[in-house]
């Protein structure tokens, strides 16, 4: 009977090679596995209308992240300003909030310092959404460029988000 050669795996469960460690041999060396991102924006806007509008909003009267307890990723739901310098807030609404959590995270979109917000009767610190110069300029060259047809009618001379 012959031995078998202790350098070659062993055939495992599942036809998986089993990893043998050989005495006085040094592990081999394992990947690591890429760590999650935390930031990911879940859905992904395609919607440029609407990217256009949340960076314009996000200038004038600005967004805020307000913290929300066991939300992963980017922090806090995502409340738009009623007016620049006033403290109150209103929610976003879910496609608004996806497009800004999609700028976030791409770094077109930057988190600024904490304020204090009012949404109803209720006082708390929000962070604010701050738009980048480098970002200000993309936005006035996308809104220089002439709508593709294909796109059909578009909403760029409404301004607001549905």
């Amino acid at each position: 009977m012959t031995q078998p050669d202790p350098t070659t795996p062993e055939p495992g469960l599942f036809d998986e090679p089993a990893r043998v460690q050989i005495p006085g041999q040094r592990k081999p060396r394992t990947t690591r596995p890429p760590a999650p991102r935390t930031t990911s924006p879940g859905e992904v806007v395609n919607d440029m209308d609407l990217i256009e509008a949340v960076l314009k909003l996000a200038k004038e009267p600005g967004y805020v992240l307000i913290a929300d307890g066991g939300h992963s990723g980017v922090e806090g739901s995502v409340w738009r300003r009623r007016t620049r310098t006033g403290p109150e807030v209103d929610r976003a609404a879910t496609h608004e909030a996806l497009a800004v959590r999609q700028l976030l995270c791409q770094g077109l979109l930057t988190r600024g310092g904490l304020h204090v917000v009012t949404r109803g009767r209720h006082e708390t610190q929000a962070r604010s959404v701050l738009v980048p110069d480098s970002t200000q300029k993309l936005s006035r060259r996308l809104g220089a460029y002439r709508r593709p047809t294909a796109w059909g009618p578009g909403s760029r001379d409404e301004g607001a988000v549905q």
